[in-house]
């Protein structure tokens, strides 16, 4: 099986010209970040990992 490369802006940019497409997005994405919030509070060391995480990725890329 031989897979095409995507061209993701052109295929993202297509599906949000689908106006269901871009409130699913939406709603999706809000949903998604006010539960990160919800968790944020329960972890003391919310922020600490998040400093390590965002070191980890600076030193690999």
């Amino acid at each position: 099986m031989k897979v095409k490369p995507v061209n993701h802006a052109k295929a993202a940019e297509e599906f949000l010209d689908d106006a269901p497409h871009l409130t699913f997005h939406d709603e999706r994405l809000w949903d998604m970040r006010q539960k990160r919030d919800q968790q944020m509070h329960l972890l003391p060391e919310w922020q600490e990992l998040r400093s390590r995480a965002s070191a980890i990725k600076e030193h690999t890329l």
